[in-house]
């Protein structure tokens, strides 16, 4: 027997699996387009540099539980499902039976499609949306050798394995998500909260402050403000080189492309005039996000600062970094004085 359930494999976003997985599967069909347009406007980061990690938390934000009209989560715990079944393949089986995506931890030492592979213990979420039993092999959704988003075939027993080795009392390894797709999904286009959003998002506002009874504001940055975080991040490559992440300018192009493509939802729909020219704008701001990405992936292999080339390379992204924060600003400020 087998089953495949269907899956998109080029989101608007996918640089974590947070967002890849669900719009994956959200982005099948084109209702969840003014959702989307309604989301994906804030950024947070979080500092630390200072700490064991000598990095940086760079992200999307989003206030409370992701719940979008289209998917139904339901949230079971491993150890409910282990008293059940002995094997997490069987398991997987029946949720795909039933139209149920799942989303769970593996190891990655145990896959052989990724750049992990017995070499280190590394457990990353996995989105298991097909099976074979002709092959044994289950169908996943993550992320290859390459680090490109895309689909791999993993047997039976590499699997077992992977989940088998994961430590179940780690945060967020303690859970198994299943993910359902709802075609009765409505969502009206809210002007309203696009606005508040690029508001807060323009002056660096902590949009968690206004949840404060319902959990403690989110310790961080957000929006413009997190330019300084970002900038700040290079030039800590310069004692610690070894850190690189591809991260952060990957989601920050991300970020960019949503942003430019919301001006022109906005234009098509008659919120923004197309003679304003703010879509035609911000383009440069996109394309200058996608040249410092491209630039960051040439610093992969860095080992350390000794070249006259790496030096200048992270100098010039901090400097189009600066540039692309001031015609951001710009755009979006007077973007706001029309909405």
């Amino acid at each position: 027997m087998k089953k495949t359930l269907p899956i998109q494999l080029s989101p608007p976003i996918h640089g974590y699996p947070r967002h890849g997985y669900r719009l994956s599967i959200m982005s099948l069909h084109d209702a969840y387009i003014p959702w989307f347009f309604c989301n994906y406007i804030q950024l947070f980061a979080v500092d630390l540099l200072h700490e064991s990690k000598h990095n940086i938390r760079f992200n999307f934000y989003f206030q409370g539980p992701y719940a979008p009209p289209w998917l139904s989560i339901y949230t079971v715990p491993r150890r409910s499902i282990v008293r059940v079944y002995h094997q997490i393949v069987p398991f997987i089986r029946d949720q795909i039976d039933e139209g149920f995506y799942v989303h769970l931890m593996a190891d990655e030492y145990f896959l052989s499609h990724t750049p992990f592979y017995e070499k280190i213990h590394h457990p990353h979420a996995i989105l298991v949306f097909g099976y074979d039993d002709d092959t044994e092999t289950l169908e996943t959704l993550g992320f290859n050798r390459a680090r490109d988003y895309s689909v791999s075939g993993v047997a039976y027993s590499d699997f077992e394995a992977a989940f088998r080795w994961i430590d179940p009392e780690k945060r967020r390894s303690y859970r198994i998500d299943l993910l359902e797709y709802n075609e009765d999904g409505v969502y009206e286009f809210d002007i309203d909260a696009v606005r508040d959003q690029l508001r807060a998002y323009v002056h660096s506002e902590n949009p968690s402050i206004h949840y404060r009874t319902l959990r403690k504001p989110v310790e961080g940055v957000f929006g413009m403000g997190t330019y300084k975080l970002l900038r700040d991040y290079f030039t800590h490559l310069f004692v610690h080189p070894r850190l690189w992440d591809r991260r952060h300018l990957f989601t920050l192009w991300e970020h960019k492309r949503c942003m430019l493509n919301r001006l022109a939802y906005l234009e098509k729909h008659g919120y923004l005039r197309p003679s304003d020219q703010f879509h035609q704008a911000y383009k440069e701001v996109e394309h200058k996000a996608h040249q410092i990405h491209l630039m960051m992936l040439k610093l992969r292999a860095l080992g350390e600062i000794k070249r006259a080339w790496d030096i200048d390379r992270i100098l010039k992204i901090i400097t189009l970094l600066d540039d692309i924060s001031q015609r951001e600003e710009r755009i979006l400020k007077n973007v706001l004085k029309v909405l």
